[in-house]
């Protein structure tokens, strides 16, 4: 080691640290023995990232301070997550992993996403993008709303956002202990849910409250119950069963151009469950008829929880032999 000042290094010992590597990173001096004892430390392979492991991965989303991180704490039964009456206490997206009864969750914890006009630059941006990017990792979204506020409208946009990207979600309506005449505002709530959040008619909305414990026991069974929807797979053979069936009972109107006809429907792909109509002309499909199908859909084989989508390709009918 060639530095001009002989340094007293010898006192460092005294940490209990190891063998101390002086170093001048100005002028790069002794860098390459640093490098070394690094490579020495690292893994010699690195652990592949199997989302197995992670097993149902749980996002919990919602504006600042409506309690994301009291219901993680209360869910973990542990303090996990720092909690305080402050917005913006949570700064990133916070992965606990958990079992119970031999089954895996990802509990993910993360910042209050504000309305874009009002997040400044710097760790509160990057703390809602991290938020938004849990949502897309995530199986299955808690949409934390707070009960003393009602549904505002960037409630409706996290919504949207979650509806958007196909995930399985729950409408967690939280502070519950705090409002008056608890009996009737549940219904009144619960109709205001079904009419500003409309587009998430078939999410479940349950009633919590993260201070006092009520209604949180049956959050993870609903959890499993729409992780297994979002996966449910449906036959080829029994999809179009039921197609034909749903079609006899109300046919699509007649066109001009000689109506819509339907050949078979099949189901291509989970999370989110997506279906594939074919027909002879996919501009004949009128949104009122895909509210219809999807309608059909729920009532036949549930899908509660999680968005479905139809896919609607033209097809000729072969000529018969």
């Amino acid at each position: 080691m060639n530095f001009k000042k002989q340094l007293d290094i010898y006192e460092l010992y005294k940490l209990g640290l190891g063998d101390p590597v002086p170093i001048s990173s100005l002028h790069g001096l002794n860098i390459d023995e640093l490098l070394d004892r690094i490579t020495v430390l690292l893994p010699q392979t690195l652990p592949e990232d199997d989302d197995d492991d992670q097993g149902v991965r749980i996002a919990v989303v919602g504006r600042p301070n409506v309690g994301k991180s009291s219901l993680v704490n209360a869910l973990l039964s542990e303090k996990r997550v720092i909690v305080s009456d402050v917005p913006g206490t949570t700064r990133d997206a916070i992965d606990t992993k958990f079992l119970i009864d031999d089954r895996s969750y990802t509990l993910i914890d993360t910042a209050g996403i504000r309305r874009r006009s009002r997040v400044s630059r710097g760790i509160e941006y990057y703390g809602v993008q991290r938020a938004l990017r849990a949502i897309d990792r995530a199986d299955v979204v808690l949409l934390v709303i707070d009960a003393t506020e009602g549904i505002v409208e960037q409630d409706k946009k996290i919504a949207g956002y979650i509806e958007e990207m196909g995930k399985g979600v729950i409408i967690i309506i939280n502070k519950w202990d705090l409002t008056a005449d608890i009996k009737n505002r549940r219904r009144v709530f619960e109709n205001l849910a079904r009419t500003e959040l409309s587009f998430l008619i078939y999410a479940s909305v349950h009633f919590v409250s993260a201070l006092t414990g009520e209604g949180l026991e049956r959050i993870l069974s609903q959890v499993d119950f729409v992780h297994s929807e979002q996966n449910k797979m449906i036959s080829t053979g029994n999809l179009n069963s039921w197609l034909s069936e749903v079609v006899f009972l109300n046919p699509p109107p007649a066109t001009q151009q000689g109506g819509l006809k339907f050949y078979y429907a099949t189901q291509v792909a989970t999370k989110p469950p997506v279906f594939v109509f074919f027909v002879n002309n996919p501009k004949q499909v009128h949104f009122s008829y895909k509210r219809y199908l999807e309608r059909q859909l729920r009532e036949a084989y549930g899908y509660e929880g999680t968005p479905i989508r139809l896919i609607f390709r033209g097809r000729k009918r072969s000529p018969a032999n």
